[in-house]
């Protein structure tokens, strides 16, 4: 009996330091939840204060863009790309004659235009003196830098 009592005790140790172990790396797993928890929130914090620059920036160039003057025919929306580090700005201009709708890409802080195109057709993708022959291909420019997606065309990419 002692035998078979001493055999059982020889076989529960491994199970017993297995649950330690176990222990020990789900504690370990917890942290590191918790430390990945902590730097997503701060990241995320980070986003939107960029984010909010970037409109604050925005509204500056938006001013500039309009000689100082408020003009009610003019919309605009903005987006800081996180890849190429930038704060750009759409502005779209509306008149009650031909062409009717102008649309402007600029980065803001440099003040400089990369695209523009109108409701008759023209298009033009300014860096490299690019055209570009359609609206949709104008868009497609366009939101490659007013969002964050891996697709954001190098200027050798547009030729």
């Amino acid at each position: 009996m002692k035998k078979l009592l001493f055999i059982a005790m020889i076989a529960c140790v491994p199970l017993f330091l297995t649950g330690c172990a176990k222990d020990d790396q789900i504690s370990q797993l917890q942290k590191q939840n918790q430390d990945l928890q902590a730097q997503l929130a701060k990241q995320q914090s980070n986003d939107f204060d960029l984010q909010s620059k970037c409109s604050q920036q925005a509204k500056v160039f938006l001013d500039y863009f309009e000689g100082g003057k408020s003009a009610e025919n003019i919309s605009y929306e903005n987006h800081f790309n996180q890849k190429l580090n930038k704060c750009f700005v759409l502005i779209s201009q509306f008149q009650n004659t031909a062409p009717n709708k102008i649309e402007f890409l600029f980065d803001a802080a440099e003040k400089k235009e990369y695209a523009e195109s109108d409701s008759s057709g023209y298009c033009s993708l300014l860096i490299g003196g690019a055209k570009c022959n359609s609206e949709a291909e104008f868009n497609g420019f366009v939101s490659s830098y007013m969002s964050d997606s891996s697709t954001v065309p190098s200027v050798p990419d547009l030729f």
